[in-house]
């Protein structure tokens, strides 16, 4: 969850991409079926918009906001990176990490 001001939003994503540097590991399961899905790595746009329909999302509006998120995530971990890096130079390394990880999921189901 995200809070921003008085508002409280859901933050689906961090919890999508985030397992992207553990997923050659072992399975990694979400806490709630996405889809009909738990195994983040069989979650892609067909088990997000599944879901958007489950909860009374409109389909079109799920699906443009799913191709902006496709299309910018790899950017906004990349501009999380070099802020983190800015504060933390011994963090460069694990950053670099991640956001190789979040850029690879684009090659699969996931994003």
């Amino acid at each position: 969850m995200i809070l921003i001001g008085d508002r409280v939003r859901l933050a689906p994503l961090y919890d999508l991409v985030t397992f992207a540097p553990y997923r050659d590991e072992q399975p990694v399961y979400s806490a709630m079926r996405i889809g009909g899905e738990y195994d983040f790595a069989r979650i892609g746009a067909a088990q997000c918009l599944d879901a958007a329909r489950t909860l009374g999302v409109d389909e079109s509006w799920a699906g443009d906001l799913l191709e902006t998120m496709r299309r910018d995530v790899v950017g906004a971990f990349e501009a999380a990176r070099d802020d983190l890096v800015r504060v933390d130079a011994g963090t460069r390394d694990a950053a670099r990490w991640v956001v190789d990880a979040v850029a690879g999921l684009r090659h699969g189901r996931a994003l």
